[in-house]
């Protein structure tokens, strides 16, 4: 959507009393039928919350960018921010409203990032009534994809997809994790709820992507929110939906790591060179999730492919795969799985060859 910052078009209003401050800023939002504005209203106390100076900014930029990426615009006319310190640390949703702390003390890259997830909240659960209660990575998860793909746009330089991936990882590798299937109600005392719900289905949904294909992946992940917008989706629905557009069955990837908390670790296992050149790259499935797998092969001769390793290969029973490089291609001088880093892959210490040339 366009935005309108002219002076000469900018409706803005400023109201101040003793301990408050208010202000509302328009955003152009293409609808089918014309051009509509949305108010972004933001509320705070100025002694408070000072960083709360440029959180309009913030939602200006959310409420633009959750519309964009989803295909789904922002279907009200405001969205309000209010500063509640004595209320609230974090932050909490309601239809067109979020309430969150002062942030103070903090940077001002986390007041973003709540003002990011919790406007992505008008999406879902507001627009695609997921219930949290029942399955909040539905809710929880999809948000806080959102939110980091909108971080990379505002705050550049950083995958913050893999930050978070990261953080699930580890307490997926020291086997402290809960089903995602689980009812709200009954996770237990620790981490699991919080990955299970925040961190690990936001690192699936990039790591579907890099399965499916962003394109095709962006089709499905848009068409979940148009076809379920202002319904009540199950997570068969969710499930149904990117298989159509994958045109493939992916029941592999929900059991592995929906119904399941199974780890995946995908290992270079060994790489034996030829004496007439070339080599037998050997790859180990050393998990329990099925996985793809990729791999960059890097030859003395300068050539540099990558292998794919389908999922139907792991799902034979297979847990070692080999990989011959011609004679013609010299010998192998690096090896490494998943070259973007997206899979959820435990331990990516063991996906290099020789040991130690990665990350």
């Amino acid at each position: 959507p366009d935005v309108d910052t002219g002076s000469d078009d900018r409706e803005s209003e400023d109201r101040e009393s003793d301990d408050s401050e208010a202000q509302a800023l328009p955003i152009i939002q293409p609808v089918v039928d014309g051009t509509r504005r949305v108010l972004i209203h933001s509320f705070w106390r100025e002694d408070l919350a000072p960083l709360w100076a440029e959180q309009w900014r913030y939602g200006q930029q959310a409420v633009e960018f959750h519309s964009e990426y989803t295909a789904y615009s922002y279907p009200w006319s405001h969205m309000t921010s209010v500063e509640g310190q004595d209320i609230i640390e974090g932050g909490m949703e309601f239809p067109m409203m979020t309430v969150m702390g002062s942030y103070e003390g903090q940077e001002a890259s986390d007041l973003y990032n709540v003002t990011a997830h919790e406007i992505g909240h008008m999406w879902i659960p507001m627009i695609v009534g997921t219930d949290e209660k029942r399955h909040a990575w539905m809710d929880e998860g999809a948000t806080t994809f959102l939110e980091n793909q909108s971080k990379m746009e505002y705050w550049p330089g950083v995958d913050h997809h893999r930050v978070g991936a990261r953080s699930y990882l580890q307490v997926s590798e020291a086997r402290q994790e809960q089903a995602l299937m689980r009812h709200g109600d009954y996770y237990e005392p620790g981490p699991g709820y919080g990955v299970a719900s925040y961190l690990k289905p936001a690192a699936l949904m990039v790591a579907l992507r890099d399965v499916m294909g962003e394109e095709d992946w962006l089709k499905a992940y848009r068409a979940f929110i148009a076809e379920w917008s202002f319904k009540k989706p199950s997570p068969w629905d969710f499930f149904n939906t990117f298989e159509r557009f994958a045109e493939d069955d992916l029941d592999w990837f929900w059991t592995s790591f929906y119904y399941e908390t199974w780890v995946m670790d995908h290992a270079v296992g060994r790489v034996v060179s030829k004496p007439t050149g070339g080599a037998t790259v050997t790859i180990e499935d050393r998990g329990d999730a099925i996985f793809p797998a990729r791999v960059r092969i890097r030859t003395s001769n300068g050539m540099d492919f990558v292998h794919e390793i389908p999922v139907y290969h792991w799902l034979a029973g297979n847990d070692r795969y080999e990989i011959e490089v011609a004679p013609a291609a010299g010998s192998v001088v690096r090896v490494e799985l998943d070259p973007g880093g997206y899979a959820p892959d435990v331990d990516r210490q063991n996906n290099f060859w020789p040991r130690g040339s990665g990350e």
